[in-house]
């Protein structure tokens, strides 16, 4: 894994230059939860948009057949550093990229993207600097009434896409994500997907869906829960933030 970081830092200081003012790993990777279905999350701090070329070297040189990625997959983008430090009203992704071995390569570009403050905010609190200053230098507080409002949505999200073969075929992601929102909407802590899954485990609940995502994601149980259960929780888990947020 060390191997690889350093590799995609200094590609994208190759490629990006003077303009990359940050390399930041956040997510499960961080706190060494390297499950067998956890993925790279890795967010670039650029001064000012990139060009079409830099975005498309960018896109070659972090292939996944390009740079074997050692996990599920990476998922990459790049935010300018003025929306990071102070999150705007609509703030912009100006570079996405997702790739892996299983994972066909998704490249997306200027899009408007309110959860990526979802993001920024998690990075602030857990974010390792592979380049740059350390990340509470960097990312901006972001108030919890939005954070909440963002949770619902994403939560909304999985909500149309249960078991979705491509973003979920085993339902794992839907149901720590809610586990963490549930998480962050009772302690106010902001943490990696498993760890939200072992906080509602940790409440003296005994929640067989939690249980069987962690199986899912940590030891390679794949037998997946059925989706009106899944839905039945993310359902559940909205009530708790939408009453937190009130």
């Amino acid at each position: 894994m060390h191997e690889y970081l350093e590799a995609l830092t200094n590609t994208c200081r190759r490629i990006i230059g003077p303009d990359l003012t940050g390399v930041y790993l956040y997510g499960s990777t961080v706190v060494d939860e390297t499950a067998r279905l956890s993925d790279i999350d890795i967010l670039l701090l650029v001064a000012r948009p990139l060009s079409g070329a830099r975005k498309h070297e960018l896109a070659a040189q972090l292939d996944h057949a390009r740079l074997p990625v050692p996990a599920s997959g990476l998922e990459l983008m790049a935010i300018l550093a003025e929306t990071a430090k102070a999150p705007p009203p609509n703030p912009m992704v100006d570079f996405a990229l997702t790739t892996g071995e299983a994972w066909p390569a998704e490249v997306q570009s200027d899009v408007e993207y309110e959860e990526v403050l979802l993001d920024t905010a998690m990075a602030r609190e857990s974010a390792r600097a592979l380049y740059g200053p350390p990340a509470q230098a960097a990312f901006g507080l972001v108030e919890r009434a939005r954070l909440l409002r963002l949770i619902v949505q994403a939560l909304e999200w999985h909500l149309t896409r249960l078991l979705d073969p491509h973003h979920d075929p085993l339902g794992q992601n839907s149901i720590l994500n809610a586990a963490r929102a549930w998480t962050y909407a009772s302690t106010g802590r902001l943490v990696s997907k498993a760890q939200g899954g072992r906080w509602v485990l940790s409440q003296k609940f005994e929640h067989p869906l939690v249980e069987a995502a962690l199986a899912i994601r940590e030891v390679g149980r794949f037998v997946p829960p059925g989706p009106n259960d899944i839905g039945q929780f993310l359902r559940d888990v909205i009530a708790i933030c939408r009453a937190a947020e009130a």
